[in-house]
């Protein structure tokens, strides 16, 4: 989780990203199904036309889709794109900066990135009061709980031997040669 390196940390979850890819219309007859809403029906078939969470390549599919956009958009964001290429994992998205307005101004540059490709952020979540777009204390990342508010991490342990979860303090001082 190579994320927070800077003061104001920024995550975000891509709303319905798989679904936000379509697949190429050759494709498509691969991804057909039966449906029927009763036994005495007739199943009928149907097919997807985007990608499905269900699908074992949906992940690499809708990251490739994200890379592709940032690559596109390189000339005109090249810090948002190089963000895109290097800190989008599955659907979320962190990062770190300085200070709030190069907090601000990246993950606008991300959300409009995003857009040429009909991707959009949820919600930005922050340490930050002025960048973070929720009124909640806690938010999940990659899986682990991030308290916002005091810049804490939770990360569950195998529940079988211990039971509490480990929280660490994240410093705000801390630089990228103490990792």
């Amino acid at each position: 989780m190579a994320w927070r390196f800077d003061k104001v940390a920024y995550t975000g979850d891509l709303r319905k990203m798989f679904n936000q890819v379509m697949i190429h219309p050759e494709d498509q007859v691969f991804n057909r199904f039966l449906w029927r809403t009763n036994n005495s029906e007739q199943p009928r078939v149907y097919q997807w036309i985007r990608v499905n969470l269900g699908d074992k390549p949906a992940p690499d599919i809708a990251a490739g889709a994200v890379k592709s956009l940032a690559k596109a958009s390189e000339a005109q964001y090249p810090e948002a794109a190089k963000q895109l290429c290097t800190h989008v994992y599955a659907d979320d998205i962190g990062g770190s900066r300085e200070n709030e307005a190069r907090c601000k101004q990246i993950t606008s540059e991300i959300a409009a990135i995003l857009t040429t490709g009909q991707f959009q952020v949820k919600e930005w979540h922050s340490n930050n009061k002025n960048i973070d777009q929720t009124n909640e204390e806690f938010t999940d990342f990659l899986g682990h709980k991030w308290n916002k508010t005091h810049d804490k991490f939770s990360f569950k342990e195998n529940a079988l031997f211990y039971p509490k979860p480990q929280t660490i303090n994240i410093s705000t001082t801390t630089t990228k040669s103490s990792f």
